[in-house]
């Protein structure tokens, strides 16, 4: 059963609509380097998107007025992750803000794993889940990296299980979305990288439509008859893409 959802998710015709803007951009890098973890995160994002999220909004506020010392602020957008800002460049290009930050992960208690957010920021989105939700103040489905006395592994956390009712909520969520970047289309991503090896994570590029997804009522019996994580689920049906839930090794083979 595994197989055959990993075939139909690879196996989506994913169409560019012709129309659409220049993205706004946030990519997030999870990697070990130098005897540390660390996060580097690329925002690339006009005010439409900024506004929504008061602490972006101030960054890009101060970087259009040609400020530079915005250090408090990065720390703000990191607030609640387990994160030290080590470095960052921010500028101006044309209509968008460019953020360039490297922060080291933090493990405050060795036995408890450190918390990251999927992306820097969702816009002032906030998405939730049966297990927790995701956003700014989200809480439960952090990424957690695990220390392992020097050979980090980091967890990708479980959005649910699929049900008959998950088809309903997520054709609600697609009209929500569609409205709310209808005018600036928005990708996020975030991958873990281990030496030459890179995974991603995460992709939600409201950009792209899915247009061969499966049908609605054979998910739904796939769901019934074996067992459907969210991960796949919303997958198989959305531009909303993440990886399996599950632990990942940190370091090169």
């Amino acid at each position: 059963m595994v197989n055959l959802i990993g075939a139909l998710i690879a196996t989506l015709a994913i169409g560019t609509l012709s129309n659409a803007a220049e993205l706004d951009t946030i990519s997030r890098e999870i990697r070990w380097e130098q005897g540390a973890v660390r996060v580097e995160d690329r925002l690339s994002c006009r005010a439409q998107f900024c506004v929504r999220d008061p602490v972006l909004d101030q960054i890009a506020v101060e970087v259009r007025q040609g400020k530079t010392n915005t250090s408090e602020w990065f720390k703000l957008l990191s607030e609640g992750e387990s994160l030290e800002v080590e470095r960052f460049t921010a500028g101006v290009r044309n209509e968008y803000v460019d953020l360039h930050i490297i922060s080291k992960v933090v493990f405050k208690q060795h036995s408890m794993p450190a918390k990251v957010r999927w992306v820097p920021s969702f816009g002032g989105v906030n998405m939730k889940f049966s297990t927790g939700s995701l956003g700014r103040t989200g809480k439960g489905l952090e990424i957690s990296i695990y220390e392992n006395d020097g050979k980090p592994v980091l967890w990708f956390p479980y959005l649910g299980t699929a049900s008959e009712n998950s088809l309903t909520a997520i054709k609600e969520q697609k009209q929500a979305w569609e409205f709310m970047f209808a005018d600036f289309p928005v990708q996020f991503t975030c991958s873990l990288k281990a030496g030459s090896r890179s995974s991603e994570l995460f992709r939600w590029n409201q950009s792209v439509t899915v247009t061969n997804a499966p049908d609605g009522a054979a998910i739904g019996q796939m769901a019934k008859e074996k067992g459907m994580s969210k991960n796949d689920f919303w997958s198989l049906f959305t531009n909303f893409k993440t990886a399996k839930s599950g632990f990942y090794p940190m370091l090169p083979e």
